[in-house]
């Protein structure tokens, strides 16, 4: 019983950081509330059919579009060669990042503040 009230307080520190956060995060920003690299967890989410990636952008697969789980940013930046390029992101909105919470855990990820203590 009191494991299960320790773990129920962990789950809802991490959910009280999502419903406390506003705007969009990179997925790098995401990947390390997991102790991972942004590849690393783009290509987990690639594994579980989240997303794919189409020239050089990660996009989700239709079965996830449309439900307010991400948002693509265009961006100016210069190449190497000092012409004007633009380039897609993906950011993903805060409904995104619970759909990932729940997925992952799910799947037995979860995020460092819910993982036990390593002492």
């Amino acid at each position: 019983m009191q494991l299960d009230l320790k773990e129920a307080q962990k789950q809802a520190r991490y959910l009280d950081l999502i419903i406390e956060s506003k705007g969009a995060l990179r997925v790098t920003q995401i990947a390390a509330d997991y102790g991972m690299s942004a590849n690393k967890f783009n290509k987990t989410l690639l594994e579980f059919g989240v997303q794919h990636k189409v020239n050089g952008q990660w996009i989700l697969y239709k079965r996830h579009m449309g439900k307010g789980y991400t948002d693509s940013h265009t961006f100016d930046y210069q190449d190497k060669n000092g012409h004007t390029r633009a380039n897609v992101t993906t950011t993903w909105t805060q409904k995104g990042r619970l759909f990932l919470y729940e997925l992952l855990k799910d799947n037995n990820i979860l995020p460092l503040i819910e993982q036990d203590d390593i002492a």
